[in-house]
Protein backbone atom coordinates (compact mmCIF):
# COMPACT_ATOMS: atom_id res chain seq x y z
CA UNK A 1 0.00 0.00 0.00
CA UNK A 2 1.66 3.39 -0.92
CA UNK A 3 1.73 5.84 1.29
CA UNK A 4 1.41 9.03 -1.74
CA UNK A 5 2.06 9.40 -4.45
CA UNK A 6 5.55 9.61 -6.59
CA UNK A 7 3.76 13.45 -7.49
CA UNK A 8 4.35 14.25 -3.86
CA UNK A 9 7.33 12.06 -2.74
CA UNK A 10 9.50 13.44 -5.98
CA UNK A 11 9.59 16.75 -3.98
CA UNK A 12 10.86 14.97 -0.82
CA UNK A 13 13.37 13.23 -2.73
CA UNK A 14 15.41 16.19 -3.97
CA UNK A 15 15.15 17.89 -0.43
CA UNK A 16 16.63 14.76 0.75
CA UNK A 17 19.36 15.01 -1.17
CA UNK A 18 20.20 18.33 0.33
CA UNK A 19 21.73 16.70 3.35
CA UNK A 20 24.62 15.51 1.00
CA UNK A 21 25.47 19.49 1.60
CA UNK A 22 26.28 19.52 5.22
CA UNK A 23 27.86 16.01 4.48
CA UNK A 24 30.45 17.22 2.17
CA UNK A 25 31.00 20.64 4.59
CA UNK A 26 31.59 17.78 7.29
CA UNK A 27 33.82 16.04 5.09
CA UNK A 28 35.68 19.06 4.00
CA UNK A 29 36.16 19.69 7.40
CA UNK A 30 37.47 16.33 8.65
CA UNK A 31 34.18 15.44 10.49
CA UNK A 32 34.08 12.15 9.38
CA UNK A 33 31.30 10.63 11.54
CA UNK A 34 29.05 13.50 11.03
CA UNK A 35 29.99 13.33 7.31
CA UNK A 36 28.92 9.97 7.36
CA UNK A 37 25.88 9.99 9.42
CA UNK A 38 24.43 12.98 6.94
CA UNK A 39 25.35 10.91 3.56
CA UNK A 40 23.39 7.74 4.89
CA UNK A 41 20.82 9.66 5.96
CA UNK A 42 20.28 11.19 2.58
CA UNK A 43 20.31 7.55 1.29
CA UNK A 44 17.63 6.03 3.80
CA UNK A 45 15.44 8.94 2.88
CA UNK A 46 15.96 9.06 -0.58
CA UNK A 47 15.33 5.28 -0.47
CA UNK A 48 11.82 5.42 1.45
CA UNK A 49 10.74 8.31 -0.54
CA UNK A 50 11.27 6.96 -4.26
CA UNK A 51 8.30 4.86 -3.50
CA UNK A 52 6.74 5.07 -0.12
CA UNK A 53 5.24 2.86 1.18
CA UNK A 54 4.47 0.66 4.90
CA UNK A 55 7.39 -1.40 3.92
CA UNK A 56 10.77 -1.99 5.91
CA UNK A 57 12.30 0.80 3.84
CA UNK A 58 9.76 3.01 6.02
CA UNK A 59 10.82 1.40 9.12
CA UNK A 60 14.88 2.18 8.55
CA UNK A 61 14.00 5.43 7.14
CA UNK A 62 11.78 6.26 10.70
CA UNK A 63 14.46 4.71 13.15
CA UNK A 64 17.55 6.40 11.08
CA UNK A 65 15.93 10.15 11.25
CA UNK A 66 14.87 9.41 15.18
CA UNK A 67 18.49 8.02 16.06
CA UNK A 68 20.89 10.96 14.14
CA UNK A 69 17.72 13.49 14.94
CA UNK A 70 18.71 12.61 18.43
CA UNK A 71 22.01 12.81 18.27
CA UNK A 72 22.11 16.11 16.59
CA UNK A 73 20.44 17.46 19.17
CA UNK A 74 22.37 15.95 22.00
CA UNK A 75 25.37 16.52 20.56
CA UNK A 76 25.03 20.37 19.54
CA UNK A 77 23.23 21.23 22.94
CA UNK A 78 26.61 21.40 24.20
CA UNK A 79 27.54 23.95 21.37
CA UNK A 80 25.23 25.83 20.53
CA UNK A 81 22.60 25.24 22.84
CA UNK A 82 20.02 28.62 22.57
CA UNK A 83 20.01 27.66 18.60
CA UNK A 84 19.40 24.38 19.05
CA UNK A 85 16.37 24.87 21.57
CA UNK A 86 14.74 27.44 19.00
CA UNK A 87 15.59 25.50 16.00
CA UNK A 88 14.66 22.00 17.10
CA UNK A 89 11.13 23.58 18.28
CA UNK A 90 10.66 25.57 14.78
CA UNK A 91 11.51 21.98 12.83
CA UNK A 92 9.39 19.68 15.05
CA UNK A 93 6.11 23.03 14.45
CA UNK A 94 6.68 22.13 10.54
CA UNK A 95 6.94 18.25 11.18
CA UNK A 96 3.98 18.23 13.49
CA UNK A 97 2.11 20.49 10.81
CA UNK A 98 3.12 17.74 7.94
CA UNK A 99 1.53 15.19 9.97
CA UNK A 100 -1.56 16.66 11.12
CA UNK A 101 -1.98 18.16 7.64
CA UNK A 102 -0.95 14.40 6.27
CA UNK A 103 -3.66 12.69 7.54
CA UNK A 104 -6.65 15.52 7.17
CA UNK A 105 -5.93 15.16 3.60
CA UNK A 106 -3.03 12.76 2.55
CA UNK A 107 -2.93 14.40 -0.69
CA UNK A 108 -3.02 17.96 0.52
CA UNK A 109 0.09 20.43 0.49
CA UNK A 110 1.50 18.44 3.86
CA UNK A 111 5.07 17.52 1.77
CA UNK A 112 5.48 21.13 2.03
CA UNK A 113 5.89 21.65 5.67
CA UNK A 114 8.12 17.74 5.51
CA UNK A 115 10.33 19.85 2.69
CA UNK A 116 10.80 22.96 4.89
CA UNK A 117 11.50 20.78 7.50
CA UNK A 118 14.33 19.01 5.87
CA UNK A 119 15.68 22.56 4.61
CA UNK A 120 15.63 23.73 8.16
CA UNK A 121 17.41 20.60 9.46
CA UNK A 122 20.28 21.30 6.24
CA UNK A 123 20.50 24.45 7.17
CA UNK A 124 20.77 23.37 11.34
CA UNK A 125 23.54 20.92 10.72
CA UNK A 126 25.75 23.07 8.56
CA UNK A 127 25.67 25.74 11.63
CA UNK A 128 26.05 22.84 13.97
CA UNK A 129 29.72 21.58 11.60
CA UNK A 130 30.67 25.30 11.36
CA UNK A 131 30.59 25.82 14.63
CA UNK A 132 32.40 22.63 15.90
CA UNK A 133 34.75 23.15 13.17
CA UNK A 134 35.92 26.98 14.33
CA UNK A 135 35.44 26.45 18.02
CA UNK A 136 36.57 22.71 18.64
CA UNK A 137 36.35 21.17 22.17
Amino acid sequence: MSITDWSYSKYIVGTSLLFQIPSYYAYLNHQYYISMSLFITSLVSINFWRDCKYSWRRTIDIWWARIVGGFYFCYSIYYIPKITIVNTIIMLWFYYQANKKYYIDPFGKWYIYHMIFHIISVINQCIFIYIKTEYPD
